[in-house]
Formats: structure tokens, C-alpha cells, sequence
């Protein structure tokens, strides 16, 4: 779904103002299609642009706490005084799950909770493909049963408060003209941890303010059989919280590890100056004032990101790959290296087992501060 950010100034003359300073007067309005969120310095002037929509649309009024299937939850914490907003979207997962309460019996999750959002990468659980050849008789009967319709419902929920299961619906959609039964019985177990795991949701403080604007990004080296591309996914977290995840096959194929790796490094780029723009533009400079930290794995990737180094496993790629090594002379970022088995950024590109997903997904729906156990240093090379 599209949003469109409106910012609105207002200078007051002086014959307003008792001040001899210029005072002016801010208000953001963040526009989902017919639904809006406004907030600014002046009430006066919200409500100037609230009467001047009621004019001409006929707009109605609503709590702030409850937008779009989101409920918004804001909490001062008793021990500091640090502000928790807690993003659930429970009312919305009851209704899917009651949509689907038949076939999460079917599929064994009426009273038995999965460990993990998706199943752990096997030999009778490999990622879901095209290639993978489903008789027709069998997608068709997939298809009835309202498989376009479960895979939108996640990606509703993955866009906003359980990015954990990321992974699981990109890899859901990779066959969506021609679904499997394996791959319905994936997404039912993705019902079953949202009906588990509904009011963990998303959260951020502000008080977790360590790592500032932060990212990590990771790539998988196992191409799908359809077309030879791999999995990637880059996560941004600010005040403890993750503000953008993407988890997705990569565009284009890759030779061998780095490559990959090379390609989601410029995907966590975009995202990251995304949002410093954004940042910028609403004035929060201080978020920004020093470069924006990429966490990366590989150490031939952040090699060529360092050193602009051609070989044969980077040269076809296409420009736009490149432009993180501007970005980084420019100083709007830096890639720094990151032990595995700290990047969290693990949990979107691959199908994580029970005790690699335990360490992330605390830290990915921010319940748990990100820390740094494994120290790497980042490595250039001559």
C-alpha cells in the first residue's frame, strides 16, 4: 500500500506574534489512500486542515491508538521514565485465523504451536520453487482454497508488527501461480505462530538509542531452481525497534557467495537512505550526523564495497549494484563486519532452525536489546 508524507509550515506575521523571533509552526500528515495520521506543534493548525478536509470530503474523526488493523499502544516505563510504543495487530490475526480455523486443524495446528514461523531447511523442506513441478490437479485445488487470499492476509502482517515472517511469505508468493500443497501447509503454520505470538507484535523505546539508525543485511547461496536467483534480506532498526525489513529474491543471479552478499549490501543501502532523507527532511539531524552503519558477513562483499576491486565474480553486475561505494565516500554510510551469528538479518534470508531464530526474533521485534557477542573486524584487502 502507498503513503504519502505532507508537511505543512506556517509562519505567523509579526502583527501575531508578542515574540520578535519567527515562529514557525510545523504539521506532518501521513496519508494511507482514505485513512490519515496527523501530528504537529499546533492544534490550531491541525484543526484548520482537519475542517479544510471535513469540507470538501466529509472526514471523521478517530482515535490514534487503532489505524489501519494496527493498534498503537504508548507506555512510560515505570523504572525510567522511557517511552514504549508497542505496535499488535490482534484484532486483524483472530479474524484470520478464525477465516482459516478448519484448515489449521487439517494441517495438524488446532492445539499444537510451531517452534518457528516457517520449517527449518531439510532435505523434505527446501525452499518452495516453481521448479518444483506441482500436478496441476493439485495447485488448482490449493488455489480454491484461497491461497491468494492467506498470502495477502501475511503480507498484511509482515508489513507492519511480525516481520518474522518475512521469509516464509516471500517464499510463499516465489509460487503463487501454481501453489503446492507443502506450501499451504507453510502458510498454515505462519497462522498458527501469529495466533501464538499476537501480542508480542513490534516495539520500540526511546530510550534505545545505542546503535541509532542501524543495518544489516544477508544473503543465501542456494538459488532457486527456477531461475538461479537467491534469497536476501536487509533490516533497519531505530530506537530498538525494526522500521524496514525486505526479505526477497534477488533480482538477478549471482556467481558464488559474494556476489549475493554484494547485491543485498546496495538493497540495505536503499533502505538506509530512504530514511535518512526522510529523517532529514523532518529535521531529526542528530539521527543522521554521522554515517549509517551496514552490517555485512561476508568479507569479500565489504571488500569490494571498500576497495572498488573488479574480478570475475563482480564484473557483470549491473551499475546500480555500485552505489553503495558513493554513498559511503559520501558519508551517508559504512559497511562494517558482522560475525553470523550476530546478524540478524539471518532470519529473512534463510529458513532459520529453532535456536538461531530464538536469538534473533527478540531482537527483530525489539524485546531485546541488540548486542554485539562476537566482535569481527572489518577487512580491506591489497
Amino acid at each position: 500500500m502507498e503513503q504519502t508524507l505532507f508537511e505543512f509550515t506556517y509562519t505567523a506575521p509579526q502583527g501575531d506574534r508578542v515574540d520578535t523571533e519567527p515562529v514557525t509552526k510545523v504539521t506532518y500528515l501521513l496519508a494511507w489512500s482514505d485513512d490519515c495520521d496527523m501530528a504537529g506543534t499546533d492544534k490550531a493548525m491541525m484543526q484548520f486542515i482537519e475542517d479544510a478536509s471535513h469540507a470538501k470530503w466529509k472526514v471523521k474523526k478517530v482515535s490514534a491508538d487503532f489505524m489501519l488493523g494496527v493498534r498503537r499502544t504508548l507506555t512510560e516505563d515505570p523504572d525510567n521514565g522511557a517511552w514504549v510504543l508497542t505496535l499488535t495487530q490482534q484484532e486483524y490475526i483472530d479474524g484470520v485465523v478464525g477465516a482459516y480455523k478448519e484448515h489449521l486443524a487439517a494441517a495438524g495446528w488446532a492445539n499444537k504451536s510451531p517452534k518457528t514461523p516457517v520449517p527449518p531447511l531439510s532435505k523434505d523442506h527446501p525452499p518452495l520453487s516453481l521448479a518444483d513441478g506441482t500436478p496441476e490437479a493439485e495447485w488448482k485445488e490449493v488455489d480454491k482454497r484461497g491461497y491468494k487470499a492467506i498470502c495477502g492476509s501475511l503480507i498484511w502482517v509482515s508489513r507492519f508488527t511480525h516481520r518474522e515472517i518475512s521469509y516464509g511469505i516471500s517464499m510463499c508468493c516465489r509460487v503463487m501461480s501454481k501453489p503446492s500443497y507443502r506450501a499451504w501447509n507453510c502458510c498454515m503454520q505462519m497462522v498458527a505462530w501469529l495466533r501464538d505470538h499476537k501480542t508480542v507484535g513490534m516495539r520500540f523505546r526511546s530510550d534505545e538509542m545505542q546503535h541509532g539508525l542501524v543495518s544489516s543485511c544477508d544473503a543465501s547461496n542456494k538459488q532457486d531452481q527456477h531461475d538461479s536467483r537467491c534469497q536476501h534480506c536487509d533490516v533497519l532498526q531505530w530506537c530498538g525497534g525494526t522500521i524496514s525489513m525486505r526479505s526477497s529474491k534477488h533480482a538477478h543471479a549471482g556467481w558464488g557467495s559474494p556476489a549475493n552478499e554484494y547485491m543485498a549490501i546496495r538493497w540495505a543501502a536503499v533502505s538506509v537512505m530512504k530514511f535518512r532523507n526522510l529523517l532529514e527532511e523532518l529535521g531529526l539531524h542528530d539521527v543522521i550526523s554521522e554515517p549509517t552503519k551496514i552490517y555485512v558477513d561476508n568479507n569479500t562483499a565489504i571488500h569490494w564495497v571498500k576497495t572498488g576491486k573488479i574480478t570475475e565474480g563482480n564484473q557483470y553486475l549491473d551499475l546500480a549494484y555500485h552505489q553503495v561505494r558513493e554513498w559511503e565516500k559520501m558519508g551517508h554510510v559504512i559497511v562494517l563486519a558482522v560475525h553470523t551469528k550476530d546478524n540478524i538479518s539471518d532470519i529473512g534470508s534463510k529458513p532459520c532452525g529453532e535456536e538461531e531464530f530464538i536469538n534473533f526474533y527478540p531482537v527483530l521485534c525489539g524485546r531485546v536489546k541488540w548486542v554485539i557477542k562476537f566482535h569481527r573486524n572489518t577487512m580491506t584487502f591489497t
